[in-house]
């Protein structure tokens, strides 16, 4: 993850300007400081690269956490503007980082969120849920089936569980800073587990 940047211009989808300076060059010069980084066996190919929006104005100096974006792919890059092309439009103001898709960080993640779950629940089990799986996660991912099921599983036990692998996810944002306060925003890449509480 680098950055975050501030989209400082921008037409439609494309992002044509970084913080003062052309997208496609600032996106070149993290690429090559990520991969400068890392062994080239850890990466796949092709180069799992994705932006990350920003859903909150980033605190001055720190990494953005998992929670403070939203993935979207990266479609291309206009070789006439310099630009970035996403699949939607961001206004200018807005913040974005680059993210790669990593299976390691991926299992953290999932460990992490199906934990706060666990502790919310407080100690009572789930009558049922709903689990909405992005389609570039499972074995695509994981090289392995169902371990987003068996994480959801080991922290949460048995319970009723409907699920689905989706083109995107669909959350709350709240201080979204690309779209209206409280907005909910598309996400990808990422899965939604809902569950509901067992009352007696």
């Amino acid at each position: 993850m680098c950055g975050p940047f501030m989209v400082t211009k921008s037409r439609d989808a494309l992002v044509l300007e970084l913080a003062g300076k052309p997208a496609a060059r600032i996106l070149e010069r993290e690429l090559g400081r990520i991969v400068a980084q890392r062994k080239a066996s850890c990466f796949e190919k092709p180069l799992p690269l994705m932006a990350g929006v920003l859903s909150r104005d980033p605190v001055s100096g720190q990494p953005p956490q998992a929670d403070e974006f939203s993935v979207r792919p990266i479609l291309g890059i206009d070789s006439a503007t310099g630009g970035i092309l996403l699949n939607e439009g961001l206004r200018e103001g807005s913040y974005i980082t680059f993210v790669l898709r990593e299976k390691m960080w991926a299992k953290g993640e999932i460990e992490r969120g199906v934990g706060a779950v666990k502790e919310r629940l407080a100690g009572a089990k789930p009558a049922f849920g709903f689990y909405y799986n992005g389609v570039g996660r499972g074995h695509d991912l994981y090289s392995q089936e169902n371990y987003d099921i068996d994480v959801i599983r080991k922290h949460l036990g048995e319970f009723p569980l409907i699920g689905m692998f989706s083109s995107f996810e669909v959350a709350g944002q709240q201080g979204c800073v690309s779209t209206q306060e409280g907005s909910v925003l598309a996400n990808g890449f990422c899965g939604v587990l809902t569950v509901f509480e067992e009352r007696n």
